[in-house]
């Protein structure tokens, strides 16, 4: 089962931080024909499994495979997106059981993770606390990932993640909206 991806966007170069993923339901065809073509000449094909892959000029190509559910809370959202026991079905398979023809997965889901990071090494003075809540017909979800503190360098990769916020609703716009505007509410203070 595809389960859907995410679109990645990663911090300006040379660095390779993943800062915000949206969700999509569905990559174009040929996209998902080749990329399932590359996973069955790998061999993979039990479990659990999270691919990383590109698109240039129609050709996907393989970055990575990883025989595991996808982390950094991109697994808590889609259990909760897409309406299924994600876990439950991933630990049945493990069990030998098999899957279900058809999920039940919800198909009208819109979503996006985004890491607000530390953009300087020092102490986290002040940062917010976990939230849950909905505004707009999106549910918001953030979570601390750094107590304050905790002093750090600044690593330039996601060590440097200074919380997480997942946001799910119907409509991609929305869902973007309104979580551009709760984090550009929040506030964190790094001393030097």
């Amino acid at each position: 089962h595809v389960l859907g991806g995410f679109h990645t966007e990663l911090s300006p170069p040379p660095y390779f931080v993943e800062e915000r993923l949206t969700f999509v339901a569905a990559h174009p065809e040929p996209v998902v024909t080749q990329v399932l073509a590359q996973l069955d000449s790998l061999g993979v094909g039990f479990g659990a499994c999270h691919t990383e892959f590109v698109v240039h000029e129609g050709r996907a190509r393989i970055i990575e495979v990883n025989y595991r559910a996808i982390g950094d809370q991109c697994d808590l959202l889609l259990a909760g997106l897409l309406e299924i026991r994600l876990f439950e079905h991933i630990l049945r398979t493990h069990l030998g059981e098999p899957l279900p023809a058809d999920l039940g997965a919800r198909t009208d889901g819109a979503a996006r993770l985004e890491y607000p990071c530390a953009d300087r090494a020092g102490l986290l003075a002040e940062a917010p606390s976990a939230t849950e809540l909905t505004s707009e017909g999106v549910h918001l979800t953030y979570r601390p990932l750094r107590a304050t503190g905790e002093r750090h360098e600044l690593y330039r990769t996601n060590r440097d993640y200074l919380g997480v916020l997942r946001a799910t609703g119907t409509d991609q716009p929305t869902v973007d909206r309104v979580a551009a505007d709760f984090l550009a509410g929040l506030r964190w203070e790094i001393q030097p």
